[in-house]
């Protein structure tokens, strides 16, 4: 064998060996990255969306738990609707954060002059809310027969000897913090629902638009008594029961404030009582205190 031939497999013999080293070391340091990852259940590694995941392993096993225990409360504030919780940010932060896809729920009652800064937005229900709640600082801008379609477009408000719609008079109004409106019974003959809902999230943007910043409370569609709602094909609780699922899903997508008044005027079955409406729809004055009540004891926290 001559010296050439001895070099080359020498060195092939070195090649060799060093690949293999390399090898064993590759094979050894995946080893320990894996048996640290073992040590993480699958649980443990779920992050919230709002988390951004690092690309090395996740070092701090108590600061891992204390985020999964931030997202379980979020969680069991959609699933409780237990009003308002604490979600981190990017940032580490902590805010408070409603869960707007629940009702507003019960607090301790607000005075009347909370209603100061309010404007109310309705059709003949509340104007006769507007007559006999008792709240006589109330702002109502209101039309028998109102509808999600007719509050752009017809003129019924009388302004500086002119008539307009209850949108335009909105517009004209003083400054308000805070806007309830409910809109529904009108509607319940339409047959296709999706309209009606985002005809409704138009007067929702509108409000923002007008006053940015605005508090709004979505008011669910009021029963009507038993009675009226076995005889009429239309105007029953099982069409107001619909669009008050639908009104309430969209507070959710839009981040409006629902108030289930309903709850407070109905009887057992979910319906108006005989004896709280003098044709089955509108409200008695009782039954209009009993609704101002509902709302003095279901608001939210000011910013």
């Amino acid at each position: 064998m001559t010296r050439i031939q001895k070099k080359v497999r020498r060195r092939r013999k070195l090649g060799f060996l060093l690949a293999l080293t390399l090898t064993f070391a590759g094979f050894f340091s995946a080893t320990r990255y894996l048996s640290q990852l073992s040590a993480k259940s699958a649980g443990e590694m779920v992050q919230a969306s709002y988390t951004v995941i690092p690309k090395t392993v996740l070092k701090d096993h108590a600061d891992l738990n204390e985020n999964l225990e931030k997202q379980g409360d979020f969680q069991n504030c959609v699933e409780t609707g237990a009003g308002r919780v604490k979600e981190t940010t990017e940032t580490s932060e902590t805010e408070e954060s409603y869960c707007f896809s629940e009702p507003v729920p019960e607090r301790t009652a607000v005075e009347n002059t909370y209603f100061d800064d309010a404007i109310f937005i309705g059709n003949s229900r509340t104007e006769g809310f507007a007559l006999y709640s008792g709240l006589g600082n109330i702002r109502a801008y209101t039309a028998r027969g109102a509808s999600v379609i007719s509050v752009f477009t017809d003129p019924v408000i009388s302004q500086k000897g002119e008539k307009v719609t209850i949108m335009e008079a909105v517009q004209n109004a003083q400054a308000f913090s805070k806007a309830y409106i409910m809109l529904g019974i009108n509607e319940l003959g339409w047959t296709n629902y999706a309209s009606f809902i985002e005809q409704y999230g138009k007067i929702i943007d509108a409000l923002r638009e007008i006053q940015p910043g605005v508090v709004i409370y979505v008011q669910s569609i009021l029963p009507v008594t038993s009675e009226k709602s076995e005889h009429d094909a239309i105007y029953n609780n099982e069409n107001i029961q619909t669009l008050n699922q639908l009104l309430q899903k969209m507070c959710e997508d839009k981040q409006a404030y629902y108030v289930n008044v309903a709850e407070a005027v109905c009887d057992e079955n979910g319906a108006l009582p005989a004896d709280s409406a003098f044709d089955g729809v509108h409200l008695n004055r009782e039954s209009c205190e009993t609704w101002l009540d509902y709302l003095k004891t279901h608001t939210v926290e000011e910013k």
